[in-house]
């Protein structure tokens, strides 16, 4: 059995077979939707030879000619569908061999077609609600449950030794200012764009939050106090650079940066969110567009 979903590579869900089972080729499919082969078998299906791209060898399996191996064997495709939407396709290889000695009806396989996909999708909805859960709708960052969350279990990392963390409160400057000159509109876009500018700044382990109205928060696991000093340093500089416009009027943003590492700084989330905030204070008394 494989099961292929949207446009991902297909995955072997079981074999019984000790044989080399490969990809079909897009006419060895018997679909089981008339006029609908295109979604059943999925790009990422169709476009796999037959000689060279082997989807699985069984353990300690004998390797034989493929084109004899399957020249007997037929390939069925399923939709896998639920509220008239496609979630993927399961495809089932039938080898004589295995026909013969078991004999599956196909109300046996529509049930296991239904199964398959009503699990998909309440799979897909579970991972939809946890996102939306953990992440803010507008800049699509992490929000501030998912950030405190995070910042705990890393600090667990600091008390055994030896692990640094660092920590970067950040705020937009006389964002009120530019919501009331421009409207909530245009405080919206700039709140999507600096979203989009902090994810493209972020280290694949760096946890970047939204931490509330205009404040922003960046967790940093294991780094230095210089590369924490200087990183602050980058993102003060690098928002500047960003071109905002709001119909007919250009917007031009800076930021205010406090930072704090633990454990010099703190070994809890309050005390070093404590330390962060108090710098980022310091910040905006000194002139603002600046990290302390």
């Amino acid at each position: 059995l494989v099961l292929a979903k949207g446009g991902h590579m297909a995955q072997t869900l079981c074999q019984w077979s000790a044989a080399e089972i490969n990809l079909p080729t897009p006419g060895a499919v018997h679909c089981h939707h008339a006029g609908t082969s295109q979604s059943c078998l999925l790009s990422t299906l169709s476009d796999c030879e037959p000689s060279t791209s082997p989807l699985v060898t069984a353990p300690g399996a004998q390797v034989h000619d493929q084109q004899t191996a399957d020249a007997d064997a037929a390939w069925d495709c399923y939709q896998l569908k639920i509220n008239h939407r496609t979630v993927g396709a399961l495809k089932i290889c039938w080898r004589p061999i295995v026909t013969a000695e078991h004999s599956i009806e196909e109300t046996t396989i529509q049930t296991l077609v239904e199964q398959i996909s009503i699990t998909i999708h309440r799979l897909q909805l579970l991972q939809k609600l946890q996102s939306e859960s953990l992440q803010d709708p507008l800049t699509k960052l992490f929000n501030r449950r998912y950030m405190m969350s995070m910042l705990d279990k890393l600090l667990q990392r600091v008390s055994y030794g030896h692990y640094q963390v660092g920590l970067i409160m950040m705020d937009i400057d006389h964002f009120k200012q530019l919501n009331d000159t421009f409207g909530h509109d245009a405080g919206d876009q700039v709140l999507r764009v600096i979203g989009l500018f902090f994810k493209g700044h972020a280290r694949p382990n760096d946890v970047m939050c939204r931490y509330g109205g205009e404040e922003f928060a960046l967790i940093l696991p294991e780094i230095t106090w210089e590369v924490l000093e200087r990183r602050a340093n980058q993102l003060c500089r690098a928002v500047k650079y960003l071109s905002l416009n709001f119909h007919q009027d250009s917007l031009h943003i800076t930021l205010s940066a406090g930072y704090a590492i633990a454990p010099t700084h703190g070994t809890t989330s309050a005390t070093l969110m404590k330390a962060a905030d108090q710098a980022l204070y310091v910040a905006k008394r000194a002139g603002r567009d600046r990290a302390v």
